[in-house]
């Protein structure tokens, strides 16, 4: 599905989603609810009809990705077979009754006070309650399947799966602000003494985690001499680019997709974090295999396909760039908010509890569970209990 793919590789959001599960059904249906897109079906089942396409799909190929970005790649419409038109039609005029029945379900539980708890509630969340606006990602109300449709889906679902990227990195600084703020909350309760050991400990364990063996730029040949030797228990000294690229090629297609590449980066991963460490963030852990998996891409996915060919890794093997390992700093080295954030973070989240409780009580904090990835401190001191 090319054009799917070079969709989404230029989103830098791929890492979310398997190119190998994007070719089966339920598993790429799944994969874009997950992202949110209440019309995720529909733009697969779009996507994967134009695929069939030869003459659309060579053209793809040569369209610069800024195109597919804009919805350029619509005019291109004009030449697909009128079979595979044909089933553009059938495919919106099914879209168009999902979307009337839901909104027709929707108005109904309005009505009667019902509370709707489907299995399809992040759709729910989304759609319109009717269709009296045309939805985003249509370019009519008629069934017929015209080039304007096709720009909008593809506008529709590069702005969308943009935001969501978006969102990605201000749920992390939001997670980060309030680790902070309820640490700052935490140790208003204690005396100076308790204060001081608090801050000490946490300063310790920060160390702790800094505290690891050097790690490799994500896609260089000291990382993939490192995969070599301690998961494939090969000799470094013969490290060869096509036997490793075949020994992770695990469905045997000459491509990586990205799952593969996620699998390449455990080893460095390893080094970085250990879930049952308390000083190690499981939610930064995932944010970093994030990081790591764009950074590859960025490096040998020449194409922006969204995918690693053998003939990519290959050239890229050849560059002088593979062997220049310039390391790589963990998500915790960046600053994920600015004072300025913070503050404004710290008086909002005062001014919530002051709606929600009718005061703000600091000591609420001293004995609230463990609920965000802060260090149990009870180990140490009393402070948490």
């Amino acid at each position: 599905m090319l054009l799917l793919l070079s969709l989404f590789s230029l989103l830098t959001i791929l890492a979310s989603i398997s190119a190998n599960e994007i070719k089966t059904d339920t598993a790429s249906e799944q994969d874009f609810e997950e992202l949110g897109l209440h019309y995720g079906k529909y733009l697969k089942e779009v996507v994967a009809a134009l695929d069939k396409d030869q003459k659309f799909t060579e053209t793809i190929k040569n369209m610069d990705a800024a195109d597919i970005k804009s919805g350029k790649v619509a005019e291109q419409l004009k030449h697909v077979h009128e079979d595979v038109r044909k089933k553009l039609s059938e495919l919106k005029y099914l879209e168009i009754k999902r979307l009337r029945d839901l909104a027709t379900r929707k108005n109904e539980m309005e009505q009667y006070g019902e509370t709707y708890h489907g299995t399809d509630k992040r759709k729910w969340r989304t759609l319109g309650a009717s269709l009296s606006q045309l939805p985003e990602h249509l370019g009519s109300h008629g069934t017929h399947f015209d080039a304007n449709d096709l720009h909008k889906l593809m506008v529709s679902a590069t702005n969308d799966l943009e935001k969501i990227d978006k969102q990605r990195q201000e749920d992390l600084k939001t997670y980060e602000m309030e680790k902070e703020w309820q640490f700052q909350e935490r140790i208003k309760m204690m005396n100076e003494t308790e204060k001081q050991e608090a801050v000490k400990l946490r300063d310790q364990l920060k160390q702790k985690h800094d505290d690891h063996p050097k790690v490799h730029e994500p896609g260089s040949k000291q990382h993939f001499e490192d995969v070599w030797e301690k998961k494939d228990n090969l000799p470094k000294g013969e490290f060869n680019p096509r036997t490793f690229f075949a020994l992770h090629d695990t469905n045997s297609d000459n491509y990586w997709d990205q799952s593969e590449v996620r699998q390449l980066l455990v080893t460095e991963i390893n080094k970085l974090y250990d879930p049952n460490n308390p000083e190690d963030d499981p939610n930064e852990m995932e944010e970093e295999y994030e990081r790591m998996r764009e950074h590859i891409y960025k490096e040998i996915d020449t194409d922006r396909d969204g995918l690693i060919s053998l003939q990519e890794f290959l050239d890229y093997s050849k560059k002088p760039e593979f062997k220049n390992d310039h390391g790589w700093e963990d998500v915790s080295k960046k600053e994920a908010y600015t004072k300025q954030d913070y503050e404004d973070y710290m008086k909002n989240r005062e001014k919530m509890l002051r709606n929600t409780h009718g005061h703000y009580d600091p000591s609420y904090y001293a004995n609230q569970p463990n609920n965000l990835h802060l260090p149990d401190w009870g180990y140490a001191m009393a402070c948490w209990r």
